[in-house]
């Protein structure tokens, strides 16, 4: 009994630090993606890392179970009690925080519009800064300075029909900035891009969650038939009795963890196991088949791991029977 509470504490403990970190990463992340030149910078934005909350909570409980998976690795707990453990947290996972996720991003809209507030609000003393070319209809301008009370000095060299380089200089000029000329001054959206292997995992996650919130709205049938992703999830069950060496077994259960994660996607983001799905649309409808086709491959999946765990288990008790003998 102390090992099952032990269990479902860690679980709640995981869920939370990956929750909040999860979502300041999230508020860091349009904080600087939205960083201007000139304004000041602030550490903690509300509106964000609440958005952040809601929008990260799906993940964030299944990395809790990835996790609590590795706990029982570690600590070498693999029996049907802790078997049962790990389903009704998974349970709690797909059941629960899951669907009030979904929920609460169906109030997102107001949400976004409190956000969309709130950075007019930080970007209200921003205003443009100078050592920057600037390319306008009339002409290209180069401030060499520029001060709150809206005047500015600096090169101005005009558009003309022939090209001729004429640059004329002005200095103390009234100034008129429109919210779209600040947004110039992006100092990292418009210049840094993420990297690739960045870049590809995040609009994976994105898609698939997408997904899966389009298929909540449907109905709790096709949300059910998402949801399998939790089988699969318990292939790492049987992968974690490939080794008897502990950081062996989390390292194959993160690899299993990622290629459940890549099966999934491919099989509902995009067109790459379309002639699986065009063989089952000789027996059923196509909105069968996206519904079916998810449930049968984490269900082979299932299977695969647990083949193999059981497999490895028997090898190593015959080989340690062997010894005995």
């Amino acid at each position: 009994m102390k090992k099952v509470v032990s269990l479902v504490l860690e679980f709640f403990l995981f869920f939370l630090i990956s929750l909040v970190f999860l979502a300041f990463v999230y508020m860091l992340n349009e904080s600087c993606s939205l960083l201007c030149a000139g304004q000041n910078t602030r550490v903690f934005l509300f509106q964000p890392f609440l958005k952040g909350l809601v929008e990260l909570a799906p993940f964030a409980g299944i990395l809790a179970l990835l996790l609590s998976f590795h706990v029982l690795v570690r600590h070498r707990w693999r029996n049907i009690i802790s078997l049962a453990c790990m389903i009704c947290l998974a349970a709690i996972v797909f059941a629960v925080i899951i669907p009030v996720s979904f929920g609460l991003k169906m109030n997102m809209y107001e949400l976004s519009n409190k956000h969309n507030a709130a950075l007019q609000e930080l970007h209200k003393d921003v205003i443009q800064t100078p050592g920057y070319f600037r390319t306008t209809t009339s002409g290209i301008y180069y401030y060499t300075a520029i001060d709150h009370n809206y005047t500015a000095s600096g090169v101005y060299q005009p558009v003309y029909q022939m090209e001729r380089k004429v640059f004329e200089p002005f200095k103390h000029s009234n100034l008129q900035f429109s919210p779209e000329d600040t947004q110039c001054d992006l100092l990292i959206k418009n210049e840094l891009d993420m990297p690739l292997y960045i870049s590809l995992p995040i609009s994976a996650l994105r898609q698939m969650s997408d997904y899966a919130y389009k298929m909540y709205n449907r109905g709790w049938l096709p949300y059910l038939c998402v949801a399998s992703i939790v089988f699969a999830l318990f292939a790492l069950w049987g992968i974690s009795f490939v080794s008897s060496w502990p950081l062996l077994s989390v390292f194959l259960m993160i690899v299993s963890f990622v290629g459940v994660l890549c099966a999934n996607y491919f099989a509902l983001c995009t067109q790459a196991m379309m002639p699986a799905k065009m063989f089952m649309s000789e027996w059923l409808s196509a909105d069968s088949v996206n519904l079916v086709f998810p449930v049968l491959l984490n269900l082979l999946m299932l299977l695969v791991g647990s083949v193999i765990g059981l497999i490895a288990h028997l090898l190593r008790k015959k080989r340690n029977f062997g010894a005995e003998l």
